[in-house]
């Protein structure tokens, strides 16, 4: 049952529910010909509906100096609830058509730094083309950046690697992607099909910072093959590093990609744990929106396409040599 006091506040709020978009718009810009123009209302109408809105709380909520406006204090502590709310009904009305339509909204999606050249643009335009009406937000960085970025829900999922063992994180493996030694066409290597990484000791690499779990596996690997690499240019840009090894200035531990530079030389490496595994992940206790798992599940359906170049097939690396 509901109080006399109870029916009152009611009753007001709902009186002053028309009023609110407008007074957030206002609190935002600072300027009523702008907030008016943004909700397509005109001024005059705008200014009058303020007033009433004063009026009805009995509260200054502006200053106003000409068609420009400042918050009181009243008011600026008055728009952080009006500012919530409002937000809040946004995201339901958002909520409620995904759920009707799956094929509609929002997506934020994190991957590697090196899986931008084919890989990810390849997944978004396929899915672009079946689900037009979802749009994707995408983030590129490195794999602390990626997992503290899921953790802020920042963005709904991320491609990974290596995919991280925690209980608040869910994994799906997308791929066991076998790396490649990239050297300059002419290298003494460049006419062989695979090598072992100790054949390049001694020769200058290049490669991602220290802080890319990519470089974590470079340096494992190296330390298997006995020796430091002797690392003299770091990018966190693939293509960069790509680039400079076009340019002679050493050689590369990367991922395959489908993208060919005339004058880099792939080789397979056939190193023992010369791979990394990519891994889709997203927070365990989230409720995924409908088209994060429309997109999640369009990935995993489509995993063999993260495969810039064809993998290697384990079974038939001879490490003997």
């Amino acid at each position: 049952m509901m109080h006399e006091g109870e029916t009152g506040a009611a009753v007001a709020a709902a009186d002053l529910m028309p009023k609110l978009a407008q007074f957030a718009a206002v609190a935002r810009s600072e300027h009523m010909t702008n907030a008016a123009a943004a909700l397509g209302v005109p001024q005059p109408t705008m200014s009058r509906s303020l007033a009433r809105l004063e009026e009805e709380l009995g509260i200054q909520l502006f200053v106003r100096r000409g068609r420009s406006v400042r918050l009181t204090p009243a008011g600026k502590i008055f728009a952080q609830y009006v500012e919530r709310a409002v937000e809040e009904i946004e995201a339901g009305i958002a909520h409620t058509l995904e759920a009707v339509d799956p094929g509609r909204g929002k997506v934020s999606f994190g991957f590697p730094l090196t899986m931008g050249g084919d890989a990810v643009p390849r997944i978004v335009r396929d899915f672009h083309t079946r689900y037009p009406r979802v749009s994707i937000d995408l983030m590129q960085g490195s794999g602390e950046d990626l997992l503290d970025a899921l953790r802020r829900n920042a963005i709904d999922l991320t491609l990974i690697s290596p995919p991280p063992s925690s209980p608040e994180i869910e994994t799906v493996t997308v791929q066991i992607q076998y790396l490649r030694l990239l050297v300059p066409r002419g290298h003494r290597l460049a006419q062989q099909r695979s090598v072992l990484l100790r054949e390049v000791q001694g020769e200058a690499f290049i490669g991602f910072p220290d802080f890319y779990w990519i470089s974590d596996i470079v340096r494992k690997l190296c330390t298997r093959a006995d020796f430091s690499p002797n690392v003299v240019f770091t990018s966190r840009e693939s293509e960069t590093i790509r680039g400079l090894v076009s340019s002679g200035l050493g050689v590369a531990v990367m991922p395959p990609t489908a993208a060919r530079w005339p004058n880099i030389v792939e080789l397979e490496l056939i190193d023992q744990d010369a791979f990394r595994e990519i891994g889709l992940v997203w927070l365990r206790d989230r409720t995924l929106p409908p088209p994060v798992e429309l997109f999640r599940d369009f990935i995993v359906s489509r995993r063999h396409q993260f495969s810039g170049a064809p993998t290697i097939d384990p079974k038939r690396i001879d490490r003997k040599r």
